[in-house]
């Protein structure tokens, strides 16, 4: 599977494929030990300067203080996040590695409202969205067919922010595993990229055939959208859902139910104010508006936060005990639900093993808060198992 960055205006020597999870406008229970500290920790020293307030980057690897971050994203090896300018920082992270911020190149004197990035592996791609509501990506590519020499040829890398032609009004941009979309300011939605076998897209188009950007049909009133590497999710603002894609492990519609490529009102699920999906998994969560959150689709790795329940149908949703009411969820190989207050709950099995973090003894992948979070979380982005929390004393 491979996605295209921008390639209809790129030269030949440059048009490759790119890799591109949702975007939009409490407590749980156990227990979690702290992070680790040493070698790896990534620190910086010193207080904030005097002229902004410090916001300090938990990850996996440590953690370091940024002046006045705001938002924050995750893919592959690397970790972007914003000021209150809208000023994006990049760096490579790893076990052992300082962290080194750089700007990205194509962006200045840009202010960056929105931010998001997504992985496969070592491979990333990264967009933002101006205060004007122009879309950039940039990154390296990522698919099948690519060769590892590919994957390391600085011809195939993209390192400044490239502008989206033919999207107008964005407000937030949202990246699944090989296509881009874009939310507009009066509720539209933007989609480019690779649609693949699982029809991703949200249109009609043939798999391996990078699309241009269009706005998808029957999308008004959207607030969220969320996607994963097999269906898409559009929230409108009545709270009624709609989706497309593929219905592995019936994420979209009960049973084997062949759905429908381009957005179609999703059944049984009912109203929901949050929606999530889960990167490479074929999974979801959602949150009612009575505080509850459910999701559904594959167990594996604990995602439905019982490490003995395999799957759940849409129509038979798992209650997460202990999580109410978040603002916010954000999964990948685990969930994380963001509190009103900044609280963090998490699950998933894989919890055990973010690289850098020990979340206690917690076989069974039950929700548990993170209470080592001291402070309040004001964003957060996971890839993979790297995470990172954007906290504020």
């Amino acid at each position: 599977m491979k996605r295209m960055l921008v390639a209809w205006t790129l030269t030949p020597l440059v048009a490759v494929a790119l890799a591109g999870c949702s975007g939009g406008d409490s407590d749980g229970g156990g227990s979690a030990a702290k992070p680790t500290t040493g070698a790896s920790a990534l620190t910086t020293s010193g207080a904030a300067s005097a002229d902004g307030p410090a916001g300090t980057i938990v990850t996996s690897y440590g953690t370091t203080t940024v002046k006045d971050a705001v938002h924050v994203a995750a893919g592959g090896d690397q970790l972007f996040w914003t000021d209150a300018a809208g000023k994006v920082e990049q760096s490579a992270v790893g076990e052992g590695r300082a962290l080194a911020p750089h700007p990205v190149p194509g962006l200045d004197g840009v202010k960056v409202v929105s931010l998001s990035a997504t992985s496969a592996g070592d491979a990333w791609v990264a967009a933002a969205v101006d205060d004007k509501g122009q879309v950039y990506e940039w990154g390296r590519p990522v698919g099948v067919g690519l060769s590892e020499a590919s994957l390391k040829d600085p011809a195939y890398t993209f390192p400044g922010a490239v502008p989206v032609p033919g999207v107008t009004g964005a407000k937030s941009v949202v990246l699944a595993a090989t296509a881009s979309f874009a939310l507009t300011t009066d509720g539209q939605v933007y989609s480019w990229g690779d649609t693949t076998d699982y029809q991703i897209l949200g249109r009609k188009a043939k798999a391996g055939f990078p699309m241009p950007p269009a706005k998808l049909p029957g999308l008004t009133g959207i607030k969220q959208i969320a996607v994963s590497q097999f269906a898409g999710y559009a929230l409108r603002s009545d709270g009624t859902v709609l989706g497309w894609g593929s219905n592995n492990y019936s994420i979209l519609a009960p049973g084997d139910y062949l759905f429908p490529d381009v957005p179609t009102p999703v059944p049984d699920i009912g109203q929901v104010t949050a929606i999530a999906a889960g990167g490479s998994n074929a999974y979801a969560a959602a949150v009612w508006p009575n505080g509850k959150v459910v999701a559904w689709g594959d167990g594996s790795n604990a995602a439905l936060g019982d490490s003995t329940v395999e799957k759940a149908p849409l129509d038979k949703p798992v209650t997460l005990p202990g999580v109410t009411a978040p603002a916010r969820l954000v999964t990948d190989t685990a969930t994380y639900a963001l509190s009103p207050d900044g609280k963090v709950t998490a699950w998933g099995s894989t919890l055990a093993t973010a690289k850098g973090f020990d979340f206690g003894n917690n076989p069974t992948g039950a929700p548990v808060a993170l209470t080592w979070l001291k402070g309040s979380v004001t964003d957060l982005a996971v890839a993979d198992d790297f995470v990172a929390f954007v906290v504020r004393q």
